[in-house]
């Protein structure tokens, strides 16, 4: 990460890890691990005593305050409640920078906060929860109950994408790509039930090669319609191999017959030059 934000994120964790209302923290992120590099942000959590929650809270943007040299924005996320809260700090100090800070009640803390996270992550750990919780055996990520809903669901957008195309409709045609991704990202993840199905960018970063990142990328052409009447039937073929994969995985019947009306529709409707 750049070296001012190192500096302020060192200072925080050194305060709060002497204050007895905070028991823990760790980071998440690229930070702390082989991928961190110049560009890397900062995202720890501190777990907070339940008592003590709303006064830490109230005092926490006096801190920054002192260890920056000036707050440009304090901007809570719109998920904040009495149980978690993060915000969004951006500073000078004497760059422009951003800190995303996270805390917890000692009550809001479980298992799921520490997926994917490795031991070097963990800041400190004054009561051991963290580390006795990291060393837990994981289950899977993943449950098969909406496959066959995310597979009709594509081919769905299937037959009403050519009139899209056909209108020249063009962010009508970028809703039903988005569609088309999303779903077929849903099959790579029953593809994949047993690591840790995070934030997208991450997801396709670590888990897929160089072929399938230029299939999933294709979704993401220049939306119009002359650009994705180039690549649909393309997006056809590699969202129905990993589909019908993931229905073979979960020993779920593939819905043959739907795809093959959708496809003869599509052919039939012009919409492909």
């Amino acid at each position: 990460m750049h070296p001012s934000l190192h500096r302020v994120f060192k200072q925080t964790v050194d305060i709060f890890m002497s204050d007895e209302r905070v028991s823990a923290a760790w980071i998440t992120g690229s930070a702390k691990s082989k991928s961190e590099d110049v560009y890397s942000d900062v995202d720890p959590v501190f777990v907070i005593n339940d008592d003590d929650f709303d006064q830490f809270d109230s005092e926490l943007r006096s801190v920054f305050e002192k260890i920056t040299d000036e707050i440009i924005l304090w901007w809570p996320e719109r998920g904040n409640n009495d149980m978690v809260r993060n915000y969004a700090i951006l500073f000078k100090s004497p760059e422009l920078l951003q800190y995303d800070i996270n805390i917890m009640k000692e009550s809001a803390f479980s298992a799921n906060w520490l997926i994917n996270t490795a031991p070097e992550q963990i800041l400190f750990d004054k009561k051991g929860m963290l580390n006795n919780t990291i060393k837990q055996p994981r289950g899977s990520s993943y449950s098969p109950d909406k496959l066959l809903y995310n597979i009709e669901l594509f081919w769905v957008y299937g037959y009403i994408i050519p009139k899209y195309l056909l209108r020249n409709q063009t962010f009508k045609i970028i809703y039903a790509q988005n569609i088309f991704f999303e779903c077929h990202m849903e099959v790579l993840h029953a593809l994949n039930p047993d690591v840790y199905w995070d934030w997208l960018p991450i997801n396709v970063h670590k888990l897929f090669d160089e072929n399938k990142k230029k299939e999933l990328h294709r979704y993401f052409l220049n939306a119009d319609r002359k650009s994705v009447a180039k690549v649909l039937i393309s997006e056809l073929d590699a969202f129905s191999k990993d589909a019908r994969l993931a229905c073979e995985k979960w020993n779920i019947p593939y819905p043959d017959r739907l795809e093959s009306e959708i496809r003869d529709f599509i052919i039939e409707s012009g919409c492909i030059e």
